[in-house]
């Protein structure tokens, strides 16, 4: 597989930028999404080449898409009785060759296997807390939308709390799960000792590790510290000195360069991309997305001719 990375930043007539990671400035080729009746549709997540998608108006109908070589599958959940789900990702088992889409729904989870086009539907110990979950918070509407999992080697990450359901926001009292690639279990993942009172971190993706960004009240104007999970424990990576007073909701770390830079998408409507070099302690380029671009999280793709098909 290539290593190339691209950014995939999506235009509100339902196209398709590709974008440069290590130069977001420079738009690569534009595309329309192949599927004309999923016109506009939605990223909810992406791995390596493929990305999941779905429309607006169905929570049963999804799509898996190589956004490289366009090919794509149409799969629907036999499990979702006109439920939503809280929580959905994707990620990729080496063992098996097989790509993973997971679903998150009140009492249960369901797991998808592209290669081989089937599904299995779970519960555990964690679904059951999240059950817990759903129960106390039918008055905060907001934590009903569904939180689009962290994808890294090994599994996909979310967090929730008493009083939302599935995000990526980790404070003293978020519990961290993850799903588990080579088990198919949601587990819980201890929560790390460097978030105390008054802090709030959010979760990311960092070299294939899940990693964490945020600091003091939530509110980068002291700083943005970033943490990695690698085999020794949890590490300092960086802290990015700020002079704009973003909070962290208006912050998502999408990732980092061959050189280490860090790729932020900042801004009140994420409309920003910010490059920042650790070595030199200093944004190195800004880019600015599109007026007639969506600003939700932008999904980065591998280019790779990798596409799961029944065995």
């Amino acid at each position: 597989m290539s290593t190339t990375k691209f950014l995939l930043v999506q235009t509100n007539d339902g196209a398709f930028e590709f974008r440069d990671l290590e130069n977001p400035k420079i738009v690569m080729r534009k595309q329309k999404f192949p599927l004309k009746r999923f016109q506009n549709p939605i990223a909810m997540g992406s791995c390596d080449s493929l990305v999941l998608m779905k429309t607006c108006m169905d929570d049963n109908e999804y799509v898996l898409w190589n956004s490289y070589t366009n090919e794509y599958r149409i799969f629907v959940c036999p499990y979702s009785k006109g439920m939503s789900p809280h929580g959905c990702g994707l990620c990729y088992d080496s063992g098996d060759d097989e790509c993973k889409v997971i679903l998150i729904y009140t009492s249960f989870y369901v797991v998808y296997y592209a290669k081989r086009n089937n599904w299995i539907k779970k519960t555990n110990v964690v679904s059951k807390r999240i059950e817990k979950v759903v129960n106390g918070v039918t008055l905060y509407p907001k934590s009903l939308k569904c939180s689009i999992g962290i994808s890294v080697i090994g599994g996909v990450f979310w967090s929730f709390s008493s009083l939302e359901i599935l995000h990526h926001f980790v404070n003293t009292y978020s519990t961290i799960i993850y799903f588990d690639v080579k088990t198919d279990e949601l587990k819980e993942f201890s929560k790390p000792y460097l978030v105390s009172a008054y802090q709030l971190f959010c979760l990311t993706s960092l070299k294939g590790c899940v990693g964490l960004y945020g600091g003091l009240y939530g509110d980068i104007t002291f700083g943005l510290d970033v943490w990695i999970m690698e085999q020794g424990g949890w590490t300092l990576l960086m802290k990015i000195n700020n002079n704009n007073s973003y909070l962290i909701s208006n912050i998502v770390l999408l990732g980092c360069t061959r050189n280490g830079e860090i790729l932020l998408q900042v801004g009140w409507r994420l409309e920003r991309l910010v490059m920042y070099d650790p070595k030199r302690h200093k944004v190195v380029q800004t880019a600015r997305i599109s007026k007639d671009s969506k600003h939700d999280r932008i999904p980065i793709c591998s280019e790779s001719f990798y596409f799961p098909i029944e065995a």
